[in-house]
């Protein structure tokens, strides 16, 4: 493939994925392909409260289950 050729399909792709919703780039990804690249901090940011509260919860059960009493 002429090198012409290959920039123009990758203009041509670069262009189309821009204008794509962002629910239709993600398409077929997995959750972990999505996350790919986010702190910690990032994602709970983008959480709405109370899934980060919903979290907390369930992350305090799990290190209550895991101690010995």
């Amino acid at each position: 493939m002429s090198d012409k050729l290959k920039e123009f399909a990758r203009e041509s792709l670069k262009g189309l994925l821009a204008r794509l919703p962002a629910e239709k780039r993600l398409e077929g990804l997995s959750v972990a392909e999505r996350l790919q690249g986010l702190s910690a901090e990032e994602v709970l940011r983008a959480l709405p409260p109370e899934t980060v509260e919903a979290i907390a919860r369930y992350l305090k059960a799990q290190d209550h289950s895991a101690k010995p009493d």
